[in-house]
C-alpha cells in the first residue's frame, strides 16, 4: 500500500550495491545494522568499501521505541565521524525518508526524523574517488561527475535529478537488474502509456544497462504532491484511470497476484487459491485494463489544484480489474486518516462506500460498464489480492511478520471463507 514504510534487507542490500565500486564492487561490503545501530568493526575487517545503515522503521511502531531507535541512530553517526574504523573514514551519509504522508506538515518532518534510516558510505583512503555503479549508471545517462544526493526509490532503486546536455532536466532511476525496484519494468509501462497517448504521465528519454544496473531517464512533471484531496481531484484521477489502456484480453492480474501472494505465504495457498476462482467467474466479461499499481497521493503531481502528472509506474500490470486504482487511491487516504491496516480498511468494504460510488460513476460512464454488487466485491478483492501481492514481491520479510499478516491479510481471508 502506498503509505507503507519501505524496510527489508533485500531493498537495503540493493541500494547499498548501487553504491560500491563500479569496477571491483566485491571490494565493497553492505551491513545492514539493527535497531541497535550498532557498528561491528571487525566485519567490515578487509572491505575496501562499506555503506552500512538500515531503512526507515514500519508505520506503527511504538512512539517510545522510535525515540529510542532515533537516538541511537544520531549517536551511531556521530562516532562513526569522529573515531571511524581503521583504515576506513566516512565519505557521505544519506537520510533515507519514509514515504510522506502530507508534505510540509509539521506531523510528516516528526515522522521522518523518527522512522527514517541511513546510509553510511565508508571508505579506504583514496578509495572515495573511484567510480561506484551509481556514478557509472549517471555516467551513461549523460550526466558528468560524482552523484552527490539520491532518493531511495521503491525495490531498492535510487533516483537521482539530472540535467540533460541541452539543459533539460529530467530523472534517472537505477536499480541491480532484475531485482523488483529493476527500472526496465516500469520502463515498459511508460513505452505503452506513450503509445495510448495517455496524458500527464513522464515520457522516457533514455535507458540502459551498465555495471550490474539497469537505468532510464524520464522527463520531470510541473507541479507538487497534492496538499488536499479535492472533489475536483478525484474527478480528474477518474478521467484519467478511464484513458488507461486496455489489453484487449480479458482481467488476468488476479491470477498473477494470487500465484505470488500463494508463493510467499504457502501457508495461505488453498484459501487464496479458491478466492482467485471466485474472482475469475465474477469478472467474466470485464475488459483488462492497465493498472498503476500503486496509486495513492504520493505518486500524483498536481498544479493549481489540477491533476498534472501520475509517476512511479513499477507496480503496474496491463490487464488488471477496472476500477481497482481509483479504489486504492481513495483507501490510501481513508488509511492515512485513520492509521489502519490494508486488511482492517477492507472489512469496511469501501468499494460499497458512498464516496467510491460517487467517484467512480463517472469511470464506469466512461468505460461504458455497469458493475454488479458481485462484481463490485469482486473488484474490491482484486484490488486487497494486488496490494498485498505488490507488498510482498517489494518486502519479502512481510511473510514472516504476524503483525502485518495480522493487519493486512488475515481479517480478509477470515471473512471470505466465512
Amino acid at each position: 500500500m502506498g503509505p507503507s514504510s519501505h524496510e527489508a534487507p533485500v531493498r537495503f542490500e540493493a541500494l547499498a550495491r548501487l553504491l560500491m565500486p563500479a569496477q571491483r564492487p566485491s571490494d565493497g561490503l553492505p551491513l545492514e545494522t539493527d535497531k541497535s545501530w550498532t557498528f561491528n568493526r571487525s566485519t567490515s575487517a578487509g572491505a575496501g568499501a562499506v555503506v552500512w545503515g538500515r531503512p526507515p522503521l514500519a508505520s506503527g511502531t511504538p512512539v517510545p521505541e522510535l525515540a529510542r531507535v532515533a537516538l541511537a541512530r544520531e549517536r551511531a553517526l556521530s562516532a562513526l565521524r569522529s573515531h571511524p574504523p581503521e583504515p576506513l573514514h566516512v565519505v557521505d551519509w544519506h537520510r533515507w525518508h519514509p514515504s510522506p504522508l502530507r508534505p510540509g506538515t509539521v506531523r510528516n518532518r516528526l515522522r521522518q526524523a523518527l522512522l527514517g534510516g541511513l546510509l553510511v558510505e565508508l571508505s579506504a583512503s583514496g578509495a572515495e574517488r573511484i567510480p561506484r555503479v551509481l556514478d557509472e549508471v549517471a555516467s551513461a545517462a549523460g550526466a558528468n561527475g560524482r552523484v552527490a544526493t539520491f532518493r531511495p526509490g521503491s525495490g531498492g532503486s535510487a533516483l537521482v535529478h539530472l540535467v540533460g546536455a541541452k539543459g533539460q532536466r529530467c530523472l534517472l532511476r537505477a536499480g541491480l537488474t532484475g531485482i523488483p525496484g529493476d527500472p526496465g519494468h516500469s520502463s515498459d509501462a511508460l513505452r505503452l502509456l506513450e503509445r495510448a497517448e495517455v496524458p500527464s504521465v513522464p515520457r522516457l528519454a533514455g535507458s540502459g544497462e551498465v555495471a550490474g544496473a539497469s537505468w532510464t531517464t524520464e522527463s520531470l512533471l510541473i507541479g507538487e504532491r497534492p496538499r488536499r484531496i479535492t472533489r475536483r481531484l478525484i474527478e480528474d484521477l477518474a478521467g484519467f484511470c478511464a484513458r488507461l489502456p486496455a489489453s484487449g484480453g480479458p482481467v488476468s492480474a488476479p491470477q498473477s497476484d494470487a500465484a505470488q501472494v500463494a508463493s510467499a505465504l504457502p501457508e495461505y495457498a488453498p484459501s487464496v487459491t479458491d478466492v482467485s476462482v471466485g474472482i475469475a467467474e465474477a469478472l467474466e466479461g470485464f475488459p483488462g485494463l492497465m493498472r498503476h499499481g500503486d496509486f495513492w497521493s504520493g505518486n500524483v503531481i498536481t498544479a493549481r489544484g489540477e491533476l498534472t502528472g501520475v509517476i512511479d509506474w513499477d507496480a503496474w500490470h496491463p490487464a488488471a480489474a477496472p476500477g481497482t486504482d481509483l479504489l486504492h487511491f481513495l483507501v490510501a487516504e481513508q488509511s492515512i486518516r485513520t492509521h489502519q491496516g490494508l486488511g482492517e480498511v477492507w472489512c469496511c468494504r469501501p468499494w460499497s462506500s458512498e464516496e467510491f460510488t460517487t467517484a467512480a460513476a463517472p469511470y464506469w460512464r466512461a468505460l461504458g460498464l455497469s458493475p454488479t454488487a458481485k462484481q463490485l466485491e469482486a473488484t474490491g478483492i482484486t484490488w486487497w489480492m494486488g496490494q498485498v501481492a505488490n507488498n510482498l514481491g517489494r518486502l519479502p520479510h512481510l511473510a514472516n511478520d504476524g503483525r502485518w499478516l495480522a493487519r493486512n491479510v488475515t481479517p480478509v481471508l477470515e471473512a471470505l471463507s466465512g
